[in-house]
């Protein structure tokens, strides 16, 4: 997903695979370049974790950077075969007063 902001473009996602040997869950940002990427812009990531059907769910992080052409990537959170357990991604950017709204990916 990509959030196309004033004074910068980044995009966000939810990945899955395998850590450390377990099914695992983690969100990723990357931050656009060069004319795709402000000065003074901040950039958050994070995920939500449900473990009672999105009633409920805590959030691990934000996780900030102001570096134009970076990745980074939230922790990793082991996934379950309960269908109560849920994961998402949220991102936004924040710049000279400017706020691109916090926008997340649909429930995992």
């Amino acid at each position: 997903m990509v959030i196309d902001f004033p004074h910068a473009v980044a995009s966000y996602a939810m990945q899955a695979g395998n850590v450390g040997g377990r099914q695992a869950a983690w969100g990723v940002l990357t931050t656009g370049s060069g004319s795709n990427w402000g000065s003074g812009v901040l950039a958050q990531v994070w995920m939500d974790v449900s473990n009672d059907n999105r009633q409920t769910w805590i959030q691990c992080g934000s996780f900030d950077t102001m570096t134009g052409g970076k990745r980074m990537t939230t922790p990793a959170y082991p996934t379950s075969s309960s269908s109560s357990r849920a994961f998402r991604v949220c991102a936004r950017l924040l710049s000279q007063g400017s706020n691109s709204g916090i926008q997340c990916t649909s429930w995992w």
